[in-house]
């Protein structure tokens, strides 16, 4: 009889803990709008030739976005929009594509009153809308832990099987940053710029693994991307921040090359940078800001086939202006509204080929204030 009174108990106490969700939008720290023009210049040195390039886009993206019909029950989707524009003189055309991933994900243990959660996924189906519109019949399963940070700001890793009806089917695990809209209504809207505060980005991490085999023939592609984006206010409303950037990709394929036209690739793209910012106001919620920064970049590219391997490398310098305004939903949250100039200039690591581009763009991006 104590042991049924104890459980019941511990029962009671589970639910009257649990955390409130029902009626909540829940946003991936990722979500960002953006748009972007590309003018970039090739300067073939030896032989004299110029190439000019003229690039502009829209780009929408939230990796797991939703609403919550109850306190476990969340019901969502995946957003990429894209929309890219080139140059009449270019042969290659622009593009205007929405992919949709819809999925369903259930809180299967809230522990108690500990902020930590964990939950499953089931999704089918990624519905393209635009260029190349078209249904496919993939399905994606997944487990993932949660671990609140603060009111509304939750710190995420998924781990996912994405099977796809053509390709490679991919683990993927997932390491960020997300918010539970709900969660923020009743916090002070006051600023966090203050000495000793942390900022950091929504995504942090992502690791792929695909392979598939079939004939006898066999694919594989592993990716890597770490963008930790991580800024520490070392006076009252003057942010420095470090931005890192690195992304690895290798693909290989088991097949015959006397026969079959695909080979191995691999590429590795670093990037590096400091930026500084400063609030002008600290105490509003509404800030304006200006910045600048300098950055670096090294790609490799290596390309196996038919016994032969072809190796890309180049360096490239950048430094940036840019200005805009923080609008704080809570102290640890802020919608960023951000217009920057950005200018670089890169050889190849043969020295055959010089390049110089310029950027113009908008953000619309979360940034989070984390407590100490």
């Amino acid at each position: 009889m104590k042991t049924y009174l104890l459980s019941l108990c511990m029962l009671l106490a589970f639910t009257l803990t649990a955390q409130e969700r029902r009626g909540n939008f829940y946003l991936s720290g990722n979500t960002a709008l953006q748009y972007l023009t590309v003018e970039r210049d090739l300067n073939q040195l030896s032989g004299g030739a110029r190439v000019s390039q003229l690039v502009s886009g829209l780009r929408f993206e939230s990796f797991r976005s939703g609403y919550f019909l109850t306190n476990r029950l969340l019901v969502g989707t995946r957003i990429d929009y894209a929309s890219i524009s080139r140059d009449e003189r270019q042969w290659l055309g622009g593009r205007n594509t929405l992919t949709l991933q819809p999925f369903l994900r259930y809180y299967f243990l809230d522990l108690g009153a500990r902020p930590l959660s964990l939950f499953g996924e089931l999704g089918f189906g990624t519905v393209g809308v635009g260029d190349g519109s078209d249904f496919e019949t993939d399905f994606h399963l997944g487990l993932g832990a949660e671990l609140t940070l603060a009111p509304g700001i939750l710190g995420t890793a998924n781990l996912n099987y994405d099977a796809y009806a053509y390709g490679l089917n991919y683990t993927v695990l997932n390491l960020g940053l997300n918010v539970l809209t709900g969660q923020l209504r009743g916090t002070p809207r006051t600023a966090s710029v203050g000495a000793g505060t942390l900022t950091a980005a929504g995504q942090l991490a992502s690791l792929a693994y695909g392979r598939t085999a079939s004939g006898g023939l066999a694919e594989s592609n592993l990716l890597l991307q770490l963008s930790p984006r991580v800024g520490y206010f070392v006076l009252d409303g003057l942010l420095v921040e470090a931005d890192l950037g690195v992304s690895y990709a290798s693909y290989r394929s088991e097949r015959d090359f006397s026969s079959s036209p695909f080979g191995d690739l691999t590429t590795a793209d670093l990037t590096a940078g400091v930026r500084g910012r400063y609030y002008f106001l600290q105490r509003s919620r509404l800030l304006p800001f200006a910045g600048a920064g300098i950055g670096y970049r090294r790609l490799r590219q290596e390309v196996e086939g038919f016994g032969n391997s072809v190796e890309r490398r180049s360096r490239t310098s950048t430094w940036r202006l840019g200005a805009g305004a923080a609008y704080f939903l809570s102290p640890q949250l802020a919608l960023d509204f951000t217009v920057e100039y950005n200018s670089g200039t890169g050889r190849s690591a043969s020295g055959l080929v010089a390049a110089a581009e310029r950027e113009w763009g908008g953000t619309a991006a979360l940034r989070f204030f984390l407590p100490q």
